[in-house]
């Protein structure tokens, strides 16, 4: 895939998971998905934040 190479080179922090279904689930859709991006974290600011740290 694609995706990571360009997040990489654009400073974008890239999470892979293991399931397309599971990522459409986490998403809030009720259908597999390849990706997913993150424009406004709201509720969710704290977590996306722990997740960088534990990524780099």
């Amino acid at each position: 895939m694609h995706l990571p190479i360009i997040a990489k080179e654009k400073g974008i922090p890239c999470i892979q998971v293991n399931s397309k279904e599971e990522l459409g689930t986490a998403a809030g859709i009720a259908v597999p998905t390849s990706a997913i991006a993150v424009i406004a974290e709201g509720d969710a600011k704290k977590l996306i934040e722990e997740l960088k740290i534990k990524l780099s």
